[in-house]
């Protein structure tokens, strides 16, 4: 017990409390989506819940050499262009750091999923304008579909 805290202290140390309580708040948002949209294809024939996970590459580059006001701008603007891909009803989340994560409902018969990731991928590669700065990153993405197997109704 004792060496899980001071784990924990060494890892929040240079946290500030807000900053702990706005992931803290996302990750619930993100699990509360989850769940919302496991229970909406729950019983549905060909339903299924795709969770997108995306990576920024070479944005750590922008916070060392910048600053992280820059990194932090950069951030919000990456937000926006996820964001802007997005359909109606879909969210995106800051996973922390460079990571974000996207929950879509999909029919298993097609490949939303994949066209969405694609399509953020090729948004997030577009050059950024911040500041007087123009910052070339890209992302990479994983995706994980619940249930694995998509579900056949009995008749």
């Amino acid at each position: 017990m004792r060496t899980t805290r001071a784990k924990r202290r060494s890892l929040t140390r240079n946290c500030s409390p807000i900053m702990i309580h706005s992931r803290v708040c996302q990750t619930a948002a993100l699990n509360e989506r989850l769940a919302l949209a496991a229970i909406e294809v729950e019983g549905r024939s060909h339903s299924q819940t795709a969770l997108v996970l995306f990576d920024l590459d070479r944005f750590k580059a922008v916070n060392d050499i910048h600053g992280h006001g820059a990194g932090d701008q950069l951030l919000r603007l990456v937000s926006d262009r996820f964001r802007a891909e997005l359909a109606p009803g879909q969210t995106v989340h800051r996973m922390g750091g460079d990571e974000f994560a996207c929950v879509i409902n999909a029919n298993a018969k097609d490949d939303a999923p994949q066209r969405l990731a694609r399509r953020c991928i090729q948004s997030i590669c577009e050059p950024f304008e911040s500041n007087g700065l123009i910052h070339h990153i890209g992302a990479s993405a994983g995706i994980a579909m619940f249930p694995a197997t998509p579900m056949k109704l009995a008749r």
